[in-house]
């Protein structure tokens, strides 16, 4: 049994611990709007005043209108950390020991950032964080001239999904101004029990005609409806489309906060994953540490999202 190897280079170390990140799929990026920065806090202005132009004379003063910030939502960061350590005779025993404590720690960190992410966007049927107190998902989110519907109760099929596109067509903002998003490319989210369903609607492009083998496009062909993506935190009848291209500013008070609020479901690093590996000069056990610093929450307005609480 030969010592452990002091001299092995960091880089070698930390590899194996993005070899055990990238084990874990960053698809549920897709439906969430994803920030970065180093702000104390993450404040997102929900910029309902901004309404429709209205009729000019051609000479007389603009008409003023004021942001309305009354719906405006602000997320708190949570930190994680954790070191892990091989006592120096298991390292000296097998020097892949500390491989797989690296790679073990890499995955475990990007499985919890996941799951931290995946419980917040299941949650989009309960709770009080929309304009009057409503659910993300909700048939009678309040707007000035009456409600909106961004949910239903329909369990996936080809009819729900047009229901869906329908809905997206006729979609109102906060004012009443008709904004029509039906043909902007949208991610499907299921449950675990919907996967194979949902890649049924979605990944077959083109169906062929019983009587003329013609081949037609599907309605997820037609409405971009580009892929799937499955939540392992989501009911498992339950499913949701997010708008991907969307783009809408937000509003910091730092100044050092970047990022596109696309989905009202929001993931926030702080501080991304940092992590570290070395020897203990001390006692020559080596270690691995991981810290990051991530926030989830909603916010500020049901924009671009389409869900059904099938139950």
């Amino acid at each position: 049994m030969g010592q452990i190897d002091n001299s092995t280079s960091l880089s070698t170390a930390l590899n194996a611990v993005f070899v055990g990140v990238r084990s874990v799929s960053e698809d549920h990026l897709a439906t969430v709007s994803y920030f970065s920065g180093t702000a104390p806090n993450l404040r997102l202005a929900a910029e309902t005043g901004i309404g429709a132009p209205v009729a000019w004379d051609g000479a007389s003063d603009y008409e003023v209108t004021t942001v309305d910030t009354a719906f405006a939502s602000t997320l708190e960061y949570s930190a994680y950390a954790l070191e892990a350590r091989v006592p120096v005779h298991r390292a000296q025993e097998s020097s892949q020991i500390v491989m797989n404590m690296n790679a073990k720690l890499g995955s475990e960190t990007a499985a919890l950032r996941r799951s931290l992410i995946e419980l917040k966007f299941a949650g989009i049927f309960s709770g009080t964080s929309m304009p009057g107190s409503k659910p993300v998902c909700s048939a009678t989110h309040p707007t000035l001239v009456g409600t909106r519907s961004n949910y239903t109760t329909s369990a996936l099929d080809a009819t729900s999904l047009a229901a869906m596109v329908a809905s997206f067509r006729n979609w109102k903002t906060y004012e009443g101004t008709r904004n029509d998003r039906s043909m902007a490319p949208k991610v499907l989210v299921v449950g675990l029990g919907l996967v194979e369903t949902a890649k049924a609607l979605v990944q077959n492009a083109q169906v062929a005609s019983a009587s003329t083998n013609a081949m037609t496009p599907t309605l997820a062909n037609i409405y971009n409806i580009t892929r799937v993506v499955y939540n392992f935190e989501m009911d498992s009848t339950d499913w949701a489309v997010v708008l991907e291209d969307e783009f809408a500013a937000m509003a910091n008070e730092s100044g050092e906060v970047s990022g596109r609020l696309v989905s009202p479901v929001v993931a926030w690093d702080r501080e991304a994953p940092y992590f570290d590996a070395g020897v203990d000069p001390h006692n020559g056990a080596p270690w691995v540490a991981v810290r990051f610093a991530l926030a989830t929450g909603f916010g500020p307005v049901p924009e671009h999202i389409y869900g059904s609480n099938v139950g």
